[in-house]
């Protein structure tokens, strides 16, 4: 397997994030657009591709200006979880685009458990109370 990894401003975020047909109607809806067309001013982002077809292995992205270094989106396809991909994502959304801080779903045992071996603490309920709010500890 070749790998490419494609930075947001190449890449058609809408279908990125939002892939499905369903979601496209979803996203008809103007307040949608402007979510879309928000994270396309404000955030940066990477793609891993897998080049030998073409197809769409994880992503991540960083907000620049509106929440500067919050993660977020970060996904791996369930094929290829488990073979050090959601790690590269992470270190790049650190190293490479400055992240330092996320949400994440308090039952997602998996990523809870990327982000803390990668350095990140818990520091309180996120959003609501089925998020954690972690930031990287230096």
């Amino acid at each position: 397997m070749k790998l490419r990894i494609l930075e947001s401003n190449d890449i058609n975020i809408r279908k990125i994030m939002f892939p499905s047909d369903e979601a496209n109607e979803y996203l008809k809806h103007e307040d949608e657009n402007e979510y879309l067309t928000d994270i396309n001013k404000t955030c940066i982002g990477e793609l891993i591709v897998n080049d030998d077809n073409g197809e769409l292995i994880g992503k991540v992205f960083v907000y620049k200006k509106k929440y500067p270094g919050f993660i977020f989106n970060v996904e791996t396809k369930p094929k290829y979880r488990g073979k050090g991909f959601g790690k590269m994502l992470v270190d790049d959304a650190v190293k490479k685009l400055g992240g330092y801080d996320l949400t994440v779903k308090k039952t997602n045992y998996r990523a809870i458990q990327l982000y803390r071996n990668y350095g990140f603490e818990i520091i309180s309920d996120g959003n609501d109370e089925s998020e954690w709010y972690m930031k990287l500890e230096k």
